[in-house]
């Protein structure tokens, strides 16, 4: 079987994320991305689901309001929105 060379552009720290988790695995880039193409043929679809990046913003938003809702005594609380402007404002 003949091969051919295909180039892909990507981010440098992509790319070198990528060859360390491969390494790991016993895989060079190339290998990885021929896995890649052989499970994609075999099923007819990407081999992995595709879900969006969650900011770490947003996760550490969640994980405060977790820890608010199961330990409310460690924060402070505002009776109306006076109350809460003013202490901004302090």
């Amino acid at each position: 079987m003949s091969t051919v060379t295909v180039q892909v552009r990507m981010d440098s720290i992509l790319k070198q994320s990528a060859e360390s988790i491969f390494k790991s695995m016993g895989l060079n880039m190339s290998s990885a991305f021929n896995l890649f193409c052989t499970q994609t043929i075999n099923q007819g679809r990407l081999p992995f689901a595709v879900v969006p990046a969650v900011p770490a913003r947003t996760l550490n938003a969640i994980q405060e309001a977790n820890d608010i809702a199961a330990h409310p005594e460690n924060y402070k609380g505002y009776s109306d929105w006076d109350e809460l402007m003013e202490d901004l404002n302090a």
